[in-house]
């Protein structure tokens, strides 16, 4: 931290960054049965992280239960994306929904990572 002025330095920060993704509720059905078979992909800068092969058949209320690790260096890196899928055994993938979080701005928040987290999650 620049004490002098209380902004971070523009010194390049190198982090660890872990994904947990609990669960789903109230997916979009996506296929025909009124299901979806829905799986992960996580994208930070340019690495991206599909969990295709673990998809959850005919499910609207996942339970993933996934922790993801992806290394990252902020500023550059500092946008997450985390989308869900549905896998289709013909054609392409369906988006059911995606969500991006601002690491950098996180980071840099009093509230570090902690915000908006709970201590426990009911199954």
């Amino acid at each position: 931290m620049n004490t002098l002025h209380g902004l971070p330095s523009n010194e390049p920060i190198h982090v660890l960054v872990r994904v947990y993704i609990v669960k789903a509720l109230d997916l979009h059905p996506m296929d025909l049965n009124g299901k979806a078979d829905p799986y992960i992909v996580v994208q930070l800068g340019s690495k991206k992280i599909s969990d295709k092969e673990n998809y959850i058949s005919k499910q609207l209320n996942p339970v993933f239960g996934k922790c993801f690790e992806v290394e990252a260096t902020f500023p550059q890196d500092s946008m997450l994306t985390i989308n869900i899928l549905d896998w289709d055994l013909v054609g392409s993938d369906d988006i059911i929904g995606e969500t991006r979080i601002d690491l950098e701005n996180r980071f840099y928040s009093r509230h570090r990572a902690t915000c908006g987290l709970q201590k426990r999650y009911e199954l």
